[in-house]
């Protein structure tokens, strides 16, 4: 978790940290006051990639060579270059898995304790909350249901007395093959329509 004091240092750094990698998701929490005016502290949390994958960007000399085996020897030796990083990732100290709005609920409380008078929860987020109709939803918070949309939902339900906005920059999985940006936030809201105190837009 990072802060700034400024959401205009938050939203930079949030659009440098997608950039600088490909698949990197980044969520930006920020604070409206009671009296709608902004508040100048928020926090910047990132998505962490599988243990093996963090494992191949920390050696990147460690590349399969397809031309070592035969279209039969293919699949036993993937599955045991899976295996061999698996376990070498298990050793390792790798950091810890999750996607960005995971982070974001495991530091909130943290993150409200040093502001004050809040009304309104803003978050930015790189890329739409992905959802059970996407094809890998977010599973690393124990107790916490499947899909950040969910987890958000269930976050705005815990601080009933704040109003939860969360925008987003792209859409994420399935809300790319919907093309209206008001029918793709719908499509948001009414995964927690029971949910009163959370919405989405795209920016």
């Amino acid at each position: 978790m990072l802060r700034f004091d400024a959401v205009g240092e938050g939203l930079n750094a949030l659009k440098v940290l997608v950039a600088s990698e490909n698949k990197k998701v980044g969520a930006l929490l920020s604070f409206q006051h009671s009296s709608k005016k902004q508040c100048g502290t928020c926090f910047l949390f990132e998505s962490k990639e599988n243990e093996v994958a963090q494992l191949l960007k920390e050696y990147p000399g460690e590349k399969f060579n397809q031309g070592e085996f035969t279209l039969e020897e293919m699949p036993s030796a993937l599955h045991l270059r899976q295996t061999a990083l698996s376990a070498a990732a298990m050793v390792l100290e790798m950091e810890e898995v999750g996607h960005a709005e995971e982070f974001l609920i495991k530091g909130f409380a943290s993150a409200l304790l040093q502001v004050s008078d809040v009304g309104n929860v803003i978050i930015y987020l790189s890329h739409s909350p992905c959802t059970t109709s996407d094809r890998a939803p977010s599973n690393s918070l124990p107790g916490w249901p499947q899909s950040c949309t969910a987890k958000l939902s269930k976050l705005a339900g815990q601080y009933p007395k704040y109003s939860f906005i969360v925008s987003y920059y792209k859409k994420y999985g399935y809300l790319e093959t919907i093309k209206d940006s008001r029918e793709a936030a719908n499509f948001l809201k009414n995964l927690v329509k029971d949910r009163s105190n959370i919405g989405f837009g795209e920016i």
